[in-house]
Order: structure tokens, then C-alpha cells, then sequence
């Protein structure tokens, strides 16, 4: 086992809370391009029933007939965009956390306040494997509704006081370690 120059927890939280912050902004300007294409999608869905109508208005005049059903509907299309706004988030924090963490030990919020991901065991970047389980172990407990987020943090902070190397129960499962690159700045 090799000596660690452990981050600090406000560092990691800080470096947490800047990622968030990022991300939320980039989830609303994806937020706003999907809606847009949504609307798109539902006014050509709307121009489209108005003509098919006015067909279906014409048919009937011309020939009696029962009505005939309007076959296109925008519900399914509700469903996908719904679903869409509930995946892609989770798909987008899935790639930048890990991808970021296994190629270079950081996410953008990490880099901010020079903080970095390292295997335990050897201090080397985390790797694809590691990365995952690590994003997996914090990430995961989300998913339960209402209660997912404080199931993390506690956990979080309960376990990154009794470990003695400081490290959250993530990445404890994952053998990695968060380390700062620099000590922090004293002066005053």
C-alpha cells in the first residue's frame, strides 16, 4: 500500500457540488433542445391531424360512410419524450462520471478544486472497471424514489468518518481513493 495524500471531505463535496452545478446547467439546455423538439415533433403531428381531418371530413361528405378513426395519436409520443427526460439525465451523468474518472481521475468539478480519483492499492488512474463500480455504488441508491438522495449522503458521510483513510463507502467498493493533488492553500 502506498502513502496517500487524502482530500479532504469539504474538498470532495466541494468538488461534488461543482459538478452539479455543471451538469445541472447542460441538463437545462437539454432539457430546452428536447422540449423544442418535442413541440416540433407535436406540431407536425398537429398539422398532419388537421389535414387528415379535413380528408377524413371530405370523405364523409362525399361518401357516407361510418366514421373512420383518426389513426395517428401524440400520446406515444408524450411517453417517449417522457421517458427520454428520465433516462438522459442518468445516461449523461453515467458517461461524464465515468468515462472522466477512468481516463483521468477527474471530473470537471474534481479538476476545480484539485482533488483527484487514484486506486488504492497502487495509486494509479481508476480504470474502466473500478469507475463503474464506484458510479454504480454512489449512483444506485437514486433510483430508490423520495428517499435514494439521503440514503446517499448519509452513507456517504457516515462512511467517510469511520474509514480510516477518509474514503466514502463507494470507494471503498471500487479500491479507489479520492487524493488531493496539491495541499490545500493556507495562506491567508
Amino acid at each position: 500500500m502506498i502513502d496517500h495524500n487524502k482530500a479532504g471531505q469539504g474538498r470532495r463535496v466541494l468538488a461534488r457540488c461543482y459538478d452539479w452545478i455543471l451538469f445541472t446547467i447542460a441538463l437545462i439546455v437539454i432539457q430546452i433542445a428536447v422540449e423544442y423538439m418535442a413541440l416540433a415533433v407535436a406540431w407536425e403531428i398537429h398539422e398532419w391531424l388537421s389535414i387528415e381531418q379535413d380528408i377524413h371530413s371530405l370523405i364523409r361528405h362525399t361518401f357516407p360512410v361510418p366514421d373512420l378513426p383518426i389513426l395517428v395519436s401524440d400520446e406515444p409520443v408524450v411517453q417517449f419524450w417522457a421517458k427520454m427526460m428520465f433516462i438522459t439525465p442518468m445516461v449523461l451523468v453515467f458517461l461524464y462520471e465515468l468515462a472522466l474518472v477512468a481516463l483521468c481521475g477527474q471530473t470537471v468539478g474534481k479538476m476545480m478544486t484539485g482533488v483527484r480519483v487514484v486506486r488504492f492499492d497502487d495509486g494509479q488512474l481508476p480504470g474502466w472497471g473500478r469507475s463503474a463500480r464506484r458510479w454504480l455504488a454512489l449512483y444506485g441508491p437514486m433510483l430508490i424514489p423520495s428517499v435514494g438522495w439521503l440514503i446517499v449522503l448519509v452513507v456517504y458521510v457516515v462512511s467517510s468518518r469511520l474509514d480510516p483513510h477518509g474514503r466514502a463507502l463507494h470507494d471503498r467498493l471500487a479500491g479507489t481513493i479520492v487524493v488531493a493533488e496539491q495541499p490545500p492553500n493556507t495562506a491567508g
